[in-house]
């Protein structure tokens, strides 16, 4: 049994998650003991709610000592690679948004959009993939478009469907 006297904090490198928030999402209060399963429930509570980029929990003694590194914030979302479709185009479809918090499911949500875009053009062959450049606490949202070289490329031909004719009886 662990006795969690006094939780201690630490945020690196900068804090937009209150500490309450943190200790909310682990469902620990103090003075409260708990097991070691109840630790690694807590650790993957704060895990899942998707704040983090990493999360650390050391007991010391009667202190629990947690350690979370938030996900940057989004200065610039920049496309790489395109050369078919418009960047602003892109841009306009991914949910990603400069000056809020970097998410890599959502990264990953928005190269599958640009793929989508990408396969809707006939350029079937594109992959995206997500990436991040860092300065300091903001990042550039890169998305990296690779297409296949034009000599590989699939032609997918475009289905023409006609609209179906009413044939109605013959009056005699």
């Amino acid at each position: 049994m662990i006795l969690v006297l006094d939780p201690h904090f630490d945020s690196v490198p900068h804090q937009r998650v209150e500490q309450g928030a943190i200790l909310g999402y682990a469902g620990i209060a103090r003075g409260e003991s708990i097991t070691p399963g109840q630790l690694n429930d807590a650790y993957q509570k704060i895990v899942a709610s998707g704040l983090f980029e990493s999360v650390e929990i050391e007991p010391r003694g009667g202190t629990l000592v947690i350690t979370v590194k938030e996900y940057p914030t989004i200065n610039r979302i920049s496309i790489e690679g395109n050369r078919r479709l418009k960047d602003d185009a892109l841009i306009a479809t991914v949910q990603s948004k400069e000056r809020f918090v970097y998410s890599p499911n959502q990264a990953e949500r928005d190269a599958a959009e640009i793929a989508n875009q990408y396969n809707a053009s006939g350029r079937v062959a594109a992959r995206v993939t997500p990436k991040i450049i860092r300065r300091s606490s903001l990042v550039i949202s890169a998305l990296r478009i690779l297409p296949m070289p034009p000599q590989m490329e699939l032609s997918v031909p475009k289905m023409i469907r006609s609209a179906p004719t009413s044939r109605t009886p013959a009056s005699t």
